[in-house]
């Protein structure tokens, strides 16, 4: 049985201004030895904030042997992981008579903290002296999720040619138009399921599969270059704005096989150098993609006034084709503008894009040397295939490249081959490690 805790406190006093002095912008070097600027802006926050918060946190976990093949681990964690918050004043401009303009990030003075249930199930079971399965369910449940919504001070949906005067705070200022809003109202669940087989050493073999089938949803936005179309209707979000998270992967697969080969087990001499230490191994990945929302190349319910690619469409017609590529991912043909100043029956994330998929495989060479010491050559190849990893469509109705695949996932590696020399010595109980250039 074990248990532990512990107490954080913090206090936070000062945010730095990003233009505190202000950022003027010039288009040539002669302008601004004249002091010739193309435009002027300034960012300074209006008072400085006072953040106090206590994070309290502490754990009990035991081991209950029921028979003598079968034990439960269990136990219960707690933590509290703290957003800052401490609400914003009323703005203010130098024109106090006719203040204009927009509020940036403006937060909840109720913020919340954010904090996740976790809870799983394992079953693990021996097969032989040198396979093993195991199958668990993974579930977690998100309460108080950041939701950054794009303009609190949002228009409903109209077709009037002054949609700013239906903004909710026209009457308390005429002048401010967009308001960028986060709270901590959001929710999340995430679900499962995961399955796993490793095979240990046998005739040189080690070797391992897993597999996960998962689902995440919400109705949450929190980072702000989500492009799903959230928040078109602020007091309407939890209903058109939940559906699969943004980083839902329903299947993901992972697989390595590591071989010593069996070569100059007996050689002695020049032959056992050339024959014996050799190692292969396989790396396998693969995952399903990410899913995306098509929206309209322009405002068409109004809500987001001079803006694009802000809310979404109808879908009228099947958006999957038998046969995906390129340069059509999907139907284009199945969506289309709602009529102007409604809202879309499109859901948010509903569809997804490109499989991922590398294979990496290296060689490696073990050389004994006197005196304990033991050299290592490594050959690693990475995505060996060259196979190139799509992002999410193009998925602005009618825009430009509507519907293909032109970019690369955030972090593609294309085929890349590395050699490095690695020597181990063990110098009277002082272990040394060292690695040549890569």
């Amino acid at each position: 049985m074990s248990m532990g805790g512990g107490l954080i406190r913090r206090q936070y006093t000062y945010n730095g201004s990003a233009y505190g002095l202000g950022y003027w912008t010039v288009s040539d070097l002669p302008s601004l030895l004249q002091g010739e600027f193309t435009s002027v802006q300034r960012s300074l926050d209006l008072v400085q904030p006072h953040y106090r918060t206590w994070e309290p946190s502490g754990y009990f976990a035991d081991d209950w042997n029921i028979i003598h093949n079968l034990t439960i681990s269990w136990g219960v964690r707690y933590d509290v992981y703290t957003t800052l918050a401490d609400g914003l004043p009323i703005p203010s401009t130098p024109s106090i008579t006719n203040p204009s303009g927009n509020i940036q990030e403006a937060r909840s003075k109720n913020l919340k903290n954010i904090y996740l249930e976790q809870f799983n199930l394992g079953v693990d079971r021996s097969l032989s002296k040198y396979d093993s399965f195991r199958v668990s369910y993974v579930g977690s449940l998100g309460r108080h999720v950041t939701r950054q919504f794009p303009d609190l001070n949002a228009p409903p949906p109209n077709t009037s040619s002054t949609p700013n005067t239906l903004r909710p705070y026209y009457s308390v200022d005429p002048n401010l138009t967009t308001v960028s809003y986060i709270d901590s109202e959001g929710s999340s669940s995430y679900n499962a399921l995961q399955a796993g087989y490793l095979h240990t050493t046998k005739f040189g073999v080690n070797a391992s599969f897993n597999y996960t089938l998962a689902h995440s949803l919400d109705n949450a936005r929190p980072w702000a270059y989500d492009t799903s179309g959230f928040g078109t209707v602020v007091s309407k979000f939890s209903t058109l704005d939940y559906g699969n998270s943004t980083f839902d992967v329903r299947h993901h697969v992972v697989s390595t096989v590591m071989y010593k080969l069996p070569f100059g087990q007996s050689a002695t001499g020049a032959r056992q150098i050339a024959e014996k230490g050799w190692q292969f191994n396989v790396i396998e990945v693969w995952g399903t993609g990410l899913p995306f929302t098509v929206v309209n190349a322009t405002d068409v319910s109004n809500t987001n006034p001079g803006a694009s690619s802000s809310d979404r469409p109808n879908v009228v017609g099947n958006p999957n084709l038998s046969t995906k590529g390129v340069n059509k991912f999907f139907n284009t043909a199945a969506f289309s503008a709602q009529t102007s100043g409604t809202l879309g029956n499109e859901r948010r994330n509903q569809y997804y894009g490109p499989h991922s998929r590398h294979t990496d495989v290296s060689l490696f060479k073990d050389f004994q040397l006197p005196r304990a010491m033991t050299m290592q050559f490594r050959t690693e190849c990475f995505n060996v295939t060259n196979t190139a990893n799509f992002a999410t469509p193009a998925a602005a109705l009618n825009g430009a490249n509507f519907g293909q695949l032109t970019q690369i996932t955030s972090g593609y590696t294309p085929r890349e081959i590395q050699f490095a020399l690695r020597a181990v010595a063990n110098l009277e109980g002082l272990y040394f490690s060292g690695c040549g250039p890569q």
